[in-house]
């Protein structure tokens, strides 16, 4: 049973942060819509967090837009920073906007997906306006905390959360 529980537009963007359940599972998406006459359907680009990922992101959301200043600035050559599961958020000086999406192991290599999205440094300001009001939906993503914060890092390398494929925990980068 689907139940949305509520969508914030980003900026007069096609982007909305979506915050629903779907079997008894709370969800917070930040997907990219299209429009067809009078009717708006999510896509398949966009990306998809549980609480505590979404805690995990709403912790870093100044680091975030910091980091695309100095990529921007040339002080940074590249930002790369693992969100929880197969979510990182990336800035390179090739594109210096903000990338959200889930990548996958090919090769021994992380590849990411084609389905992400990327934001504007507005549009990531109005996100993390956005997130705020997010918190305010279910008591559920209020009481969330990122999982590095949990139980699971008694041992290193132990939180599938943080470790979802089989690189060593201090391959992935952080603040």
């Amino acid at each position: 049973m689907f139940q949305e529980l509520g969508k914030f537009q980003i900026l007069n963007s096609n982007k909305w942060v979506v915050v629903s359940r779907f079997n008894n599972e709370l969800m917070i998406h930040i997907r990219e819509y299209e429009t067809e006459g009078e009717k708006t359907y999510p896509t398949k680009k966009g990306v998809c967090f549980s609480p505590s990922i979404f805690a995990t992101l709403r912790m870093h959301l100044d680091d975030i837009l910091q980091a695309l200043e100095g990529v921007k600035s040339g002080k940074v050559e590249e930002f790369k920073l693992h969100l929880g599961k197969s979510i990182f958020c990336t800035i390179s000086k090739i594109v210096t906007l903000i990338d959200l999406r889930r990548w996958f192991e090919l090769d021994g290599k992380l590849t990411p997906t084609k389905k992400g999205l990327t934001f504007k440094s507005q549009e990531w300001t109005d996100l993390k306006r956005i997130a705020k009001e997010v918190m305010d939906v279910d008591k559920e993503i209020r009481r969330a905390n990122p999982c590095l914060f949990s139980e699971n890092h008694i041992e290193p390398g132990s939180c599938k959360t943080c470790n979802p494929f089989v690189f060593p925990s201090n391959y992935f980068c952080t603040l």
